[in-house]
């Protein structure tokens, strides 16, 4: 009978101990992510393209594709677009940025590295109150970051602030 008395304490006191608010698995898996891109980035000479995507409720959607030779963005690309009437997208925007021009243009993810991008990641987005924002980071299948970002709880409309990459790819 002692046993059935104690039993609800123990399980909470479990249940309490085994519960944490994320932040911990997201930071521990930025880690494990950071580590594995050191590697790949130091095995394929720094040099790589990404693609951040953006998407909207409205249709609107864009990608930006940056390119780092030997640890330096060295072009940034950017299209937009929006739907057209026959269930397809529509460009409404675009550019290529190269050499000092880098930056110019206000739309499109910033011409960062990934080294930058994971900093960005640790700093910005995985510190934000897990009490009133759902925290996302998720991996593509090689463990470099895909997504890092959150949203606050009780948004309803575009409410991610992060980033979400489509591809990483390296170059020769």
């Amino acid at each position: 009978m002692n046993a059935l008395r104690y039993t609800p304490a123990i399980l909470i006191a479990l249940f309490l101990f085994s519960c944490d608010s994320g932040q911990d698995d997201h930071q521990n898996q930025l880690e494990k992510s950071e580590k594995n891109w050191q590697v790949l980035k130091s095995e394929n000479g720094e040099s790589y393209r990404y693609q951040v995507s953006t998407s909207s409720w409205t249709g609107y959607s864009s990608i930006t594709t940056i390119t780092v030779l030997k640890g330096l963005v060295t072009k940034r690309e950017f299209q937009s677009y929006l739907p057209d009437n026959e269930g397809g997208q529509e460009l409404v925007y675009s550019y290529v940025e190269e050499g000092e021009k880098i930056g110019a243009d206000t739309e499109g993810a910033e011409p960062i590295t990934l080294d930058e991008l994971y900093d960005v990641c640790k700093e910005e987005y995985l510190t934000v109150d897990p009490n009133s924002n759902t925290i996302y980071f998720t991996e593509f299948d090689n463990g470099l970051v895909k997504s890092c970002g959150y949203v606050p709880q009780n948004c309803v409309d575009d409410c991610f602030f992060g980033f979400s990459l489509k591809i990483i790819e390296w170059l020769e």
